[in-house]
């Protein structure tokens, strides 16, 4: 569980998203595309894959993972809510994470 953020337009959470089977077991060597969508009072900052060799930009809404892994930077709004950060691939949502953000 995460801690809430304030809502003050500047405070980020680092989202770590990771590739599971069926039986939820951690996939290091299956990497995908992923793309990310925000709802709520806030933006994605950046999308990173720890891949050195990788010349994806940072910016942008999407991200391949490498080693089944990559971190979503989010920065909180102006507006206390709920962030939700959605997770697809191939057009279908894989996941979900929600951010509580408070006054």
């Amino acid at each position: 569980m995460s801690m809430p953020l304030p809502a003050d337009g500047h405070e980020i959470s680092h989202v770590e998203v990771t590739v599971i089977d069926q039986q939820r077991i951690v996939v290091p060597n299956q990497d995908v595309n992923l793309s990310f969508e925000l709802h709520g009072d806030g933006c994605i900052l950046g999308i990173d894959n720890g891949d050195l060799t990788s010349e994806e930009s940072y910016q942008g809404q999407g991200r391949r993972t490498h080693r089944g892994r990559c971190l979503v930077i989010v920065q909180s709004g102006d507006v206390a809510g709920e962030l939700v950060l959605q997770a697809s691939a191939d057009g279908a949502l894989q996941g979900e994470i929600r951010l509580k953000i408070t006054e």
